[in-house]
């Protein structure tokens, strides 16, 4: 796409993130929900569908369970690149899935971050939605474009210059443009974190650590707090247990009383396994949908979310139960649908409600807890604070444990 094109379609971005934010602001009665809906207009939106957080795990194992997929669009260098990221799929089949609803994704950065990179070509010429447009939801949250405004100043003053690329977890290598997508994301997650309630917990990020470090807890914390909320548009945020359990990796000298304060779950659904076909061609992941079994675990899934977004704990784990017996039978319709397929890995799913009801008593078992991560609730009443002001309705997180190491059998 032309250059030219780029910033004429960059400039409608920032004047429909204007007026949303014009139509949410000062509207505390309004659901996050109908938030998400003014922001992205065009992006008609049915449940189930999952917020595919992480790009390491296959589009192809989610879509028969969801009937949609919401996750972003990189810049990555190279044609390669980027299929290896989005499970082998090319840019014109991720289109064609798009233009059938059956995925929602939205650029990760400005439209001109996209320029020179023709191979994307197929995906730019439909103009989805951008990351700019999450600024409406975060000014919003903020009372005012000002105060977005000044934590960006603060959060430029901090990070600029001072993150080293290699030295933060992440794409960023793979990325047009590695040093600016890096700091550019810090800093976002900086303003983000700040505008949605966590002021605190960043100020002490920041102050016991150095600017790398606190460019890696900062972006797991947005990854996992803010995101679903906004890029993930309330989608069902799936992950892997490996980007989960990256805080444990950090090492970071953060005090005990701020580590990971993400215990806001309760386990519904233990672990099980699950066989899928490394890499079916999308005809049978269409086939497969259309199974009745499928059709009725997505039922299912609904349900659970809904459950769980209204805060009846045992009632969502009933709904849970029920989900694991279907499943099973899904297990059986997928193996006689892809049985000509020989390469499998196995995975293990859980979904974990989360929402401020879960926070009236700490659970024994929680999220966190479960994937060996330290967990204190210093901030669990900022949070319920948060949940409750904003009017954001509890998430549920699956996370994906694959027992064979997805980089090995990515294409």
């Amino acid at each position: 796409m032309e250059y030219k094109e780029l910033e004429e379609w960059e400039a409608q971005e920032r004047e429909k993130t204007e007026s949303a934010f014009n139509r949410i602001l000062n509207k505390p009665e309004m659901p996050w929900e109908d938030r998400v809906k003014v922001v992205y207009p065009e992006l008609s939106l049915e449940k189930p569908y999952a917020y595919r957080q992480d790009l390491g795990i296959p589009i192809r194992l989610l879509l028969p369970f969801y009937k949609q997929l919401v996750f972003h669009i990189d810049s990555f260098k190279t044609k390669e690149v980027f299929m290896r990221y989005h499970d082998a799929l090319k840019p014109e089949e991720l289109a064609r899935l798009y233009c059938r609803g059956r995925i929602r994704f939205l650029l990760a950065s400005s439209p001109t971050e996209y320029a020179g990179l023709d191979y994307l070509d197929p995906i730019l010429q439909l103009k989805p939605p951008t990351v700019i447009r999450m600024r409406a939801l975060i000014a919003s949250a903020a009372g005012s474009w000002a105060k977005l405004d000044e934590r960006q100043k603060e959060g430029e003053r901090i990070f600029s210059g001072k993150v080293e690329t290699k030295k933060v977890p992440g794409l960023y290598e793979s990325l047009r443009r590695p040093k600016e997508s890096v700091e550019g994301h810090t800093i976002s997650s900086y303003i983000n974190l700040c505008c949605m309630g966590f002021e605190d917990l960043v100020k002490e990020v920041i102050k016991l650590n150095d600017p790398n470090n606190a460019a890696k807890v900062l972006i797991v914390y947005d990854s996992l707090l803010v995101r679903p909320l906004t890029t993930g548009m309330l989608g069902q945020p799936q992950i892997t247990k490996e980007f989960a359990s990256l805080a444990r990796e950090l090492k970071a000298p953060v005090s005990k009383e701020i580590i990971f304060p993400l215990e806001i779950g309760r386990v519904l659904v233990m672990w099980y396994n699950l066989d899928f076909p490394l890499k079916p061609g999308l005809e049978y992941i269409e086939d497969l949908y259309k199974e009745r079994v499928m059709d009725s675990a997505r039922k299912l899934l609904v349900a659970l979310e809904e459950a769980v977004r209204e805060r009846k704990g045992d009632e969502a784990l009933e709904r849970a139960e029920d989900i694991r017996e279907v499943l099973r039978e899904a297990q059986e319709a997928i193996k006689a649908k892809m049985e000509k397929y020989r390469k499998w890995f196995r995975v293990a799913l859980l979904l974990a409600g989360i929402g401020s009801h879960f926070l009236a008593s700490p659970p024994q078992v929680g999220l966190l807890t479960t994937l060996g991560l330290s967990v204190v609730s210093l901030l669990s009443n900022r949070l319920v604070e948060l949940v409750s002001s904003l009017r954001t309705p509890p998430l549920q997180t699956a996370i994906w444990n694959f027992k064979k190491r997805w980089d090995k059998v990515r294409p």
